[in-house]
């Protein structure tokens, strides 16, 4: 027995050297575990808003620079335009008008009201084309029919002749003759290509003499609406629709206005780089230049189609385009602002490539820093708390069971050693404890310290499982909403309570009261008469009546009663048949009683 008494003695000691060092070693290894996890949060933390933050600097920096690649595309965009415009305005936007002085012809043309006009003074000597106006070029495909629309008036009737012909040997595919009278008439000519195909085809309106059929003397021709096409696909090679004479001054305007506003956003853009600027400065100027030149243009073209009376000035045009410097210069200046913003783009792109990386490397570093952390910390936590658990549930078991067997000297090193069943026992204790303050907090009514609705719910239900008879009592204070509006919250929160506390001192095993919502309570009553829950019910109205609140006000509730069934499949018609029964007590006046009867229900 001394021996055994020796090992128990020997047990015990052992044991409270277990338990001992724990508070002071756990402690340290959870600072130590936080602190690290803490310390890498703050190095994620540093180094995504630092690699952010550049990064959103080289993007605006990056965004300036496409700004401005973008700017100068609107200057050429804006430049290409209205060269565009003038260039289909001066050329008699694709119609071409052609006098021959040399028989004796005279015509002026114009495109006014969106029609083309011809004011003929003189048709010539007999040869169709000494006036004519020509369309051109288009292709025409080889066996395919086309159909020719146009509509046209002369002020002196008279015939008109039409041509399909190659625009450079003018070889002719197809003629017609169309006659032209004072009234506007639509004329159609279809024909077939029966030739090869031609994508140099023009179509001419000869004005001129016809053999056997002369005009004389001053008249005025209209033509409108013309178009081709192509029978059997319905494709058109000419629409018309209405002939239009573009304002090329107001063009030129909005030109300028759009350079102006480019220019003025390039010098914000490259505000602080001394090379920009003085790039966008000879920018601005050599663009004033080009604009001045053209309107040059402009005028002299005009002034050439006013005393010509043609539709079109091509060699005057021909030759203002050939004097081109201005565009030259702006060109290379311009591709010169696109390179080096293209050198800048390409340098904040490596920037930004860095700054990636960087970021992308500290967070896959931190990412195996912490794997290796949590594995450290598996280990640690695997010898020093689970191990020396398992050795003390095995102590304590053999202790318990008196082994006698036991041979080997059990002995524990105090250095690892981290963990107190005591502090396991005080964790459990706690968490009880806060599982039932928690319970309390959420089956109880925080103001009037009732069971609240969602208890109501849970044994309602209950009751009705084990299909028992009782009463379910509904109660509302009548002109709540009242009492609020006129003293207050704070008032109403009394009047609440007060009710509450007269529900506690009739509450027991088988009266069980409840908030049941607001100013509205319920009672579940159960093993009493109907006399008796009536009775319960008119002793709680009328002590209620009498007794007055904060104000010095008195308030009075109203009551319905009604009765769970055995029919019923749940809790649900015993509870609309207790809110119709309170509903009956509301209409009743209020302050009273009401059971329910089948004959108040809807």
């Amino acid at each position: 027995m001394n021996r055994l008494t020796q090992k128990r003695d020997s047990m015990k000691r052992n044991i409270s050297t277990f338990l001992r060092p724990f508070t002071k070693n756990i402690s340290r290894a959870v600072i130590a575990a936080f602190s690290l996890i803490l310390a890498l949060m703050f190095i994620i933390g540093g180094s995504s808003i630092i690699g952010i933050e550049r990064l959103n600097k080289v993007n605006e920096l990056s965004e300036v620079s496409y700004k401005v690649l973008m700017q100068m595309k609107n200057i050429e965009d804006s430049m290409t335009k209205v060269e565009g415009d003038i260039r289909v305005h001066y050329s008699g936007d694709n119609w071409k008008s052609y006098v021959d002085g040399s028989m004796g012809a005279l015509a002026f043309f114009d495109m006014e009201n969106q029609q083309l006009n011809v004011d003929i003074f003189n048709v010539g000597n007999q040869f169709p084309w000494s006036v004519q106006v020509i369309q051109g070029s288009f292709t025409l495909n080889q066996n395919k029919r086309y159909k020719l629309s146009f509509d046209g008036k002369s002020s002196t009737d008279r015939f008109i002749e039409l041509l399909f012909q190659n625009s450079v040997d003018y070889y002719r595919y197809h003629t017609e003759i169309v006659e032209l009278t004072n009234k506007m008439q639509t004329h159609t000519v279809y024909f077939e290509m029966e030739d090869t195909t031609d994508a140099l085809t023009h179509l001419v309106f000869a004005l001129g003499n016809l053999p056997n059929k002369p005009v004389y003397g001053r008249h005025h021709v209209i033509i409108d609406h013309v178009s081709l096409t192509e029978i059997e696909t319905g494709t058109q090679l000419i629409h018309n629709g209405e002939f239009v004479s573009k304002d090329v001054q107001s063009i030129l305007w909005q030109s300028e206005e759009e350079i102006t506003q480019a220019i003025h956003s390039y010098r914000e853009y490259v505000s602080g780089r001394p090379k920009q600027q003085a790039l966008v400065d000879q920018l601005d100027s050599l663009l004033q230049t080009w604009l001045y030149e053209k309107r040059e243009m402009i005028y002299g073209l005009n002034l050439k189609l006013a005393s010509s009376g043609n539709l079109n000035a091509d060699s005057e045009l021909q030759s203002y385009e050939s004097i081109n410097e201005t565009k030259k210069k702006i060109g290379e200046l311009i591709n010169e602002v696109k390179n080096l913003e293209e050198i800048r783009l390409a340098e904040k792109r490596s920037e930004a490539n860095v700054v990636k990386r960087i970021v992308f490397s500290t967070l896959v570093s931190i990412v195996v820093i912490s794997i290796i952390l949590c594995m450290m910390v598996y280990l640690y936590f695997n010898k020093a708390i689970i191990k020396p658990i398992r050795w003390a549930s095995e102590s304590l078991k053999k202790m318990a069971e008196d082994d006698l067997s036991m041979r080997k000297e059990i002995s524990i090193k105090n250095d690892n050693v981290h963990l107190s069943i005591t502090e396991i026992r005080q964790l459990y204790d706690h968490m009880i404890h806060y599982y039932n303050l928690l319970s309390d907090q959420i089956q109880m009514d925080g103001l009037t310290g009732l069971t609240n609705r969602t208890t109501f719910d849970y044994i309602i239900k209950e009751w009705a499982n084990y299909r028992s008879s009782f009463y379910l009592v509904m109660i509302d204070i009548d002109h709540f909403k009242k009492i609020n509006d006129t003293y207050g919250h704070l008032v109403g929160d009394d009047v609440i309570k007060l009710l509450g506390k007269y529900l506690l001192t009739i509450a027991d095993d088988k009266n069980l009261c409840f908030r049941y919502g607001g100013e509205e309570f319920s009672i579940l009553i159960r093993d009493r008469e109907l006399n008796e829950v009536v009775a319960i019910a008119e002793h709680l109205r009328l002590t209620i009546a009498e007794t007055p609140i904060a104000a010095g006000k008195h308030i009075t509730i109203s009551i319905g009663i009604a009765q769970y069934l055995q029919t019923d499949d749940s809790p649900i018609p015993v509870i609309q048949r207790a809110d119709t029964a309170l509903y009956q007590s509301k209409s009743n006046g209020r302050n009273c009683t009401t059971v329910f009867n089948k004959k108040d229900s809807v």
